[in-house]
């Protein structure tokens, strides 16, 4: 079956419904009445057509290895489904905190005045006020109180994540060059986009693990490794194969390690990411959520919102690159304006320079 957007838009709807059909009949079951287990206005459940497009995505190549296959979907279903859960909690606690503020916007336009002055003060005439309210209400105050301390523990807004995003990309890309200059003693480029030092690859999972393991730092080192080693080796084979789907470009091959899979990952590897989640969670981030906290206050919301416009321009430009030098080594003239310009400023030599170990994925028929 080849894999194109019609082809995987099947496969989410089949499987979304599929997922509601089974998760209501069970439900139903069980409670002894009719369960509609359904989030979405009709019969899907999207995290099973979520999770079919990524099976049918990322472990096509495993079909001949059924046991791989079998424990590789039963890792990525699990992890998708724990992400999944971690991430509605994090959305809950950002609308209970802005539904806070839409009830009390008096109390909410003193905090952003206040903030720019003392986060330690408004905080403090924030719970001030709130006491004074339960004792005034206690019965109406005690649950929303609770619910908004817990929103402001677990909340990270967009702002936070982005600027994690971007320090992962920068830390992730150093690392790999660093590490590449004293194993193999040569300088080379390690970055996904076309502009900057930026591993899109890192950015991304140092804020999964941020937004999944930030509430789990009391676990033992022994349980954040074996988390990170998991979650990290099936992340890093899943961005293998999406990003060669995509680009029909493999940008790493651990075919001439031991204990690989597919080439995609290995077993050493999927160590360091293990190795990387413990630091990561015990040192990294407290060290960075300290930096961010004593910075906040200068960083004004222009400055995020022109790293935000940067960087998707980085990226957009990077993937038109990207699928523009797939097609010009697969013998493609440029169709249009935009294929001439990525012609001109992104020729073969500089994407090489860039991307030094991709290798392109030679297309069946």
């Amino acid at each position: 079956m080849t894999l194109n957007f019609y082809t995987l838009g099947v496969i989410y709807l089949v499987y979304s419904f599929l997922g509601w059909v089974a998760e209501t009949v069970v439900a139903t079951i069980r409670g002894g009445r009719f369960a509609n287990r359904g989030a979405a206005a009709g019969p899907f459940c999207f995290i099973y057509g979520t999770t079919g497009v990524l099976l049918a995505v990322s472990f096509g190549d495993l079909r001949a290895e059924p046991v791989y296959l079998f424990f590789a979907c039963m890792m990525a279903a699990t992890v998708m489904e724990w992400i999944t859960a971690k991430l509605l909690d994090q959305i809950g606690s950002a609308v209970l905190v802005q539904q806070y503020a839409a009830r009390h916007p008096m109390l909410e336009q003193l905090n952003q005045r206040l903030g720019e002055r003392s986060d330690t003060l408004r905080r403090r005439i924030a719970l001030y006020i709130e006491k004074r309210i339960q004792y005034a209400y206690p019965a109406a105050a005690r649950q929303e109180q609770t619910a908004l301390r817990k929103g402001e523990k677990n909340f990270l807004s967009v702002s936070d994540l982005l600027w994690l995003f971007v320090i992962g990309a920068f830390l992730g890309d150093m690392v790999e060059t660093v590490f590449c200059r004293v194993t193999a003693g040569v300088w080379m480029s390690r970055s996904s986009l076309v502009w900057g030092p930026f591993s899109v690859v890192w950015g991304l999972a140092l804020v999964l693990a941020t937004v999944l393991l930030r509430q789990e730092k009391d676990r033992s080192d022994r349980y954040l490794f074996a988390f990170g080693t998991v979650m990290g080796g099936v992340y890093e084979y899943v961005c293998s194969a999406v990003t060669e789907l995509l680009f029909g470009t493999v940008f790493w091959d651990y075919s001439k390690f031991k204990f690989n899979l597919g080439g995609r990952i290995n077993l050493l590897y999927c160590f360091f990411w293990g190795i990387a989640a413990v630091t990561w969670i015990r040192y990294g981030y407290p060290l960075v959520a300290k930096g961010m906290k004593a910075v906040k206050r200068r960083i004004r919301p222009w400055m995020t919102a022109l790293l935000a416009v940067f960087m998707a321009v980085n990226l957009v430009t990077s993937a038109l690159a990207l699928a523009r030098y797939d097609a010009r080594t697969s013998g493609a003239a440029p169709a249009n304006a935009v294929d001439v310009l990525l012609d001109e400023h992104f020729d073969n030599a500089r994407m090489e320079r860039i991307y030094p170990n991709a290798k392109k994925v030679e297309k069946a028929g």
